[in-house]
This record gives C-alpha cells, sequence and structure tokens, in this order.
C-alpha cells in the first residue's frame, strides 16, 4: 500500500471515552465522498487518500451533522448489535486515527 492511499483500519479492542461531550468536525481540507458502503477522505494538503468502512463511514457521517461523541455512540449502538463499552473503545480508536491524520479538528463551540 502506498502512503497516499491509506486505509483507516478496523478497530476490535475497548477501550473507555473519556470525553463522550467532545464535537470534532472535518477538517475544512479533507473532501468525503460517498462510494457504496465506504468513504474516501482526501486530505488536499498533504494529498493522502484514506478509505472509511461502513461502520466508519457511519461515523464520519454522524461527525459532518455535528453530534458529540456520546451522540455517536448512542447512534451506534441503535443499529449495531455491540457491546456498549466495546462500541465506545472503538469509536475511541477512530477518532483518535482521525485525529493523528487531521482528518478531524476538535469543534471550539463546546
Amino acid at each position: 500500500m502506498s502512503p497516499a492511499d491509506r486505509t483507516i483500519p478496523d478497530v476490535n479492542t475497548t477501550a473507555s471515552v473519556n470525553h463522550v461531550m467532545q464535537r470534532y468536525r472535518p477538517n475544512p481540507d479533507v473532501v468525503a465522498q460517498k462510494l457504496r458502503d465506504e468513504t474516501v477522505l482526501v486530505h488536499v494538503r498533504t494529498n493522502r487518500i484514506y478509505r472509511l468502512n461502513g461502520t466508519g463511514s457511519a461515523i464520519w457521517e454522524l461527525l459532518v451533522a455535528g453530534e458529540d461523541v456520546l451522540m455517536i455512540q448512542k447512534c451506534l449502538h441503535g443499529a449495531y448489535a455491540v457491546d456498549p463499552s466495546t462500541l465506545g473503545g472503538q469509536v475511541e480508536l477512530l477518532l483518535a486515527a482521525l485525529k493523528r491524520e487531521t482528518l478531524i479538528v476538535l469543534d471550539g463551540g463546546v
């Protein structure tokens, strides 16, 4: 896999969500396009391309809608049959990966 084509990894571990009331938003330098079950993200400043699977796409759509971490977890819990602590850990780890790649930024309005 080339550096310009990165996939945000699936996360199958638990972790506690420390800041469930935080709200993130897509970085203005990121362009997103939904393709079937996936979402392709292009960071225009770094020219890197990322691919989110179906679950990652659902999280991205909730971020775009302005939902905080707690609401993202609640929405996903209603859609997927998974233990809440496992789900919370998966959401937190994906958000950490998106932050690390500067695909999302903390919304200053919280």
